[in-house]
């Protein structure tokens, strides 16, 4: 049998895309989790020792935070062929 050969490749881009797509992806989880970044007395964002900003607890999801919804009902002229659909059956009309 012939010898089997494994490859493996790694493809970066440059660091500022790379740190830019990063940047970009704390802040859509920040807006997904409604995170609000912690301020000190005169505005400016608290970061720690690291240099990453501390943000305040999630207190809700995305999904929790979107507005319920309702639906619109038929008007009269919908419900009228609803109504034929089910008494008549779809296709049954004849000119």
């Amino acid at each position: 049998m012939g010898d089997e050969t494994i490859s493996q490749q790694m493809i970066r881009e440059i660091p500022e895309v790379e740190a830019y797509k990063i940047k970009l992806m704390q802040e859509a989880q920040n807006l997904a989790y409604n995170q609000v970044p912690q301020r000190d007395a005169s505005g400016n964002v608290i970061k720690d020792a690291s240099g990453n900003i501390q943000y305040t607890a999630a207190p809700q999801t995305l999904a929790q935070q979107l507005p319920s919804y309702q639906v619109a009902g038929f008007d009269t002229a919908q419900q009228a062929a609803i109504n034929a659909a089910k008494d008549q059956g779809v296709g049954a009309f004849t000119p």
